[in-house]
């Protein structure tokens, strides 16, 4: 059985398109192929944040926009602006993941993490704010950085342990 790509417009096997739930007939619109050019465009794109100031400040504006949201709490619009200015000068001077030191790349693998959690008491002030990997945000969840770390220590030794 084959399948037409709608982005290279060529038959192709099924296996050469990934799963979706949501397509009709549960498989990708586009090849894996053409997926994988998409997504090094975009990120080829989200790098260069440096470049294009303006967008990113309107890209973490949307990341605030989420908080306020989900937490429910207020945070005035001109307040918002100028949280969002100092968040984009906090990610320009430390551009990677403080727990994996992936590269950060926005609308890819970007997020934004209370240190102190809110559900412990956290804030949403800056000091309280920092840049991690969308992995590293699922897996810190509510914890500490001192909490996460020795998760991390725990699992890493109890690994060891089952291999040896």
């Amino acid at each position: 059985m084959t399948k037409r790509c709608g982005g290279c417009k060529q038959s192709k096997a099924l296996i050469d398109f990934n799963k979706d739930r949501c397509a009709k007939g549960g498989l990708d619109f586009y090849c894996r192929s053409c997926n994988r050019i998409k997504l090094q465009k975009q990120r080829q794109k989200a790098k260069n944040y440096k470049k294009e100031p303006k967008a990113m400040l309107s890209y973490i504006r949307e990341l605030l926009r989420a908080i306020v949201r989900e937490n429910k709490v207020v945070i005035p619009l001109n307040k918002r602006l100028v949280l969002a200015k100092k968040l984009y000068k906090k990610l320009l001077a430390h551009p990677t993941c403080p727990y994996t030191g992936d590269v950060l790349i926005p609308r890819v693998n970007l997020s934004l993490d209370h240190i102190k959690p809110i559900a412990k008491g956290g804030t949403h002030t800056i000091r309280n704010l920092e840049w991690v990997s969308r992995r590293a945000n699922q897996a810190k969840a509510d914890l500490t950085p001192s909490e996460f770390y020795n998760l991390c220590k725990l699992i890493l030794k109890n690994r060891h342990a089952r291999l040896n």
